[in-house]
C-alpha cells in the first residue's frame, strides 16, 4: 500500500513538472517553444492520471474503459488524439509515446537542435515524460504480485 502511494505521488510530480515546465518555457521563449507544444504537453499532464487510474483498476471490458476515458477527458484532447488514445491497448504508454512525439517534433527539427538552452529544456521535459512510465511499471508489478499465503489466511 505504501509503495503504491509513493509511486502515485511520483506520477503526480512528473505530471506537474511536465505542465509547469511547458508553461514556463512558452512564457519565457514563445518564439522558440510553441503554444501548440505547451498545450499538447499540458493535455498529457491532465489526461495521464486518468489513463493510469483506469489501467490499474484491473481486468475489465476495454470498451467500458475507453468510454470512461473519453467521458473523463472530454474536451481535453482534440478528436484525432482522443481517437488514438481511446483505441490504444495500453493507454498510459500511448500517452507517454504521444508526449515524446510532441517533444521530438518541437525540438529535433530546425534551429532548436542547435540551441543549448533548448537542448537542456528538451532533456528536462523528456525526463518528465519518460518519468511517467516508472510509477506505471511499479504499480503494474504490485498489481501482478500475488499475496503471500500467510497474508491470505488472515484475510
Amino acid at each position: 500500500h505504501w509503495e503504491a502511494r509513493q509511486l502515485c505521488g511520483w506520477m503526480m510530480i512528473h505530471c506537474r513538472d511536465l505542465a509547469m515546465s511547458s508553461v514556463a518555457a512558452h512564457a519565457s521563449a514563445p518564439g522558440d517553444f510553441s503554444a501548440e507544444t505547451r498545450d499538447r504537453l499540458c493535455e498529457v499532464a491532465v489526461g495521464f492520471p486518468v489513463a493510469f487510474m483506469l489501467h490499474v483498476w484491473g481486468p475489465a471490458q476495454s470498451d467500458r474503459r475507453a468510454d470512461l476515458f473519453e467521458s473523463m477527458c472530454y474536451n481535453i484532447f482534440d478528436a484525432p488524439t482522443m481517437e488514438l488514445l481511446s483505441s490504444a491497448a495500453h493507454r498510459p504508454l500511448a500517452m507517454v509515446e504521444h508526449a515524446q512525439a510532441v517533444l521530438a517534433s518541437q525540438f529535433l527539427s530546425g534551429s532548436a537542435r542547435d540551441n543549448v538552452a533548448m537542448a537542456q529544456l528538451y532533456a528536462s521535459l523528456l525526463h518528465s515524460a519518460k518519468g511517467l512510465g516508472q510509477p506505471l511499471g511499479g504499480c503494474e508489478r504490485i498489481q501482478g504480485t500475488p499475496l503471500p499465503y500467510a497474508f491470505v489466511v488472515h484475510l
